[in-house]
């Protein structure tokens, strides 16, 4: 668990996001991050090098700039055809 306060940065700042990807070891294009805030998570995420993903519990929509799931059992099927997230490489 990373907290804002003991960073010393917070969303949507990149620093955020690269804490968390340091902590995990693991550079940000390798790293889905969900967040129920648009700006906040998704699109922080995004401009930090993430992939963003808007947890969208109440379908609001009207975001289509942005990866949306509207409940968290829909992101294994999100995650299965992007092939840094474990996806067989049709490539080679």
């Amino acid at each position: 668990v990373l907290c804002a306060a003991e960073l010393g940065v917070h969303k949507p700042d990149p620093g955020a996001f690269h804490a968390a990807c340091e902590t995990l070891r693991l550079p940000p294009g390798a790293v889905a991050y969900v967040g129920d805030q648009p700006d906040i998570d998704a699109r922080g995420a995004v401009a930090a090098g993430l992939l963003g993903i808007w947890l969208d519990r109440g379908d609001l929509g009207g975001r289509p700039e942005l990866l949306r799931i509207t409940a968290l059992d829909q992101l294994p099927d999100l995650l299965r055809g992007d092939t840094r997230f474990g996806a067989v490489s049709r490539i080679g």
